[in-house]
């Protein structure tokens, strides 16, 4: 199976959380590359230099390891249509992880994350892990 990680795994992976099975084959967002920048930039910020360096670490291996799929216009579509459907049943999803689940939609992947919200987004094949 091929399928999509969430940003959550591979914070999972950092701080020892347990993980289920993960598939053989995997790709990621460039929004999950964004995201693990963030959080080394924020550990650099805040003066954590361990911590800095294991999210560099993790952000090193992510970019050597998987495939990063671009956010284009038929993923920027999908994220909208994900978005508008959250709302009109009175949920809010942030646009970064509307963008993840909208890249596994648009590519025709499962979602891996740790972050059950994916699960409540119309038209996403969400395995929790």
């Amino acid at each position: 199976m091929r399928g999509l990680l969430d940003t959550s795994v591979f914070v999972g992976q950092e701080t020892d959380r347990e993980l289920g099975a993960l598939p053989d084959e995997a790709a990621l967002s460039v929004i999950t590359i964004e995201e693990l920048s963030l959080g080394v930039r924020m550990a650099v910020g805040r003066g954590e230099a361990a911590l800095a360096a294991t999210r560099q670490t993790t952000l090193d291996r992510v970019v050597r390891a998987f495939d990063v799929l671009p956010v284009d216009r038929q993923v920027a579509q999908n994220s909208a249509l994900i978005r508008a459907s959250g709302r009109l049943r009175g949920l809010r999803f942030g646009p970064l992880d509307a963008l993840i689940a909208a890249t596994a939609v648009t590519y025709g992947l499962t979602l891996f994350s740790q972050d059950a919200q994916f699960a409540e987004m119309d038209g996403v094949e969400v395995r929790l892990v």
